[in-house]
C-alpha cells in the first residue's frame, strides 16, 4: 500500500525543511518501491518562492483530503504570514479532520 503524501509550502519556507524529509522518503521508496508518493502543495500555486528565492512548482491544496495518508508542513521564515494565510488554515483543519496524519518540520508547528 502506498502513502501519500502531501508537503505543503508557503512563500518565505526553509528548502532544507523539505529537502530532509524528501529524502527520507525517497530513500525508503528505493529499498521498497511504490511504499510512498508525494506531491508540493500550496494556498498560492503554481510556485511558491523558498527563503532563498527558488519558486518550487506547487498543485493547489487538495479538495479529496481522503486521497492524502500525510500532511507534512515545512516550515521557513514565512510561516508568521502562513499563519494569516486562512484558506491554508481551513484546509489544514480539514485535513486534520478528514483523518489524515499531520506532521510538521521545525517552525511549521506554529502553523499547526
Amino acid at each position: 500500500m502506498t502513502c501519500r503524501i502531501a508537503f505543503v509550502l508557503f512563500p518565505g519556507f526553509q528548502q532544507l525543511d523539505l529537502a530532509g524529509p524528501m529524502a527520507v522518503f525517497e530513500v525508503a521508496r528505493l529499498a521498497r518501491p511504490g511504499s510512498y508518493d508525494w506531491r508540493l502543495v500550496g494556498s498560492v500555486p503554481p510556485a511558491v518562492r523558498s527563503s532563498a528565492g527558488v519558486a518550487w512548482p506547487v498543485r493547489g491544496l487538495p479538495r479529496q483530503l481522503g486521497a492524502l495518508d500525510l500532511v507534512m508542513v515545512i516550515g521557513g521564515d514565512g510561516v508568521d504570514a502562513a499563519c494569516a494565510d486562512r484558506r491554508l488554515v481551513a484546509w489544514l483543519q480539514r485535513a486534520a479532520r478528514s483523518g489524515a496524519r499531520i506532521a510538521s518540520i521545525c517552525s511549521g508547528s506554529l502553523l499547526l
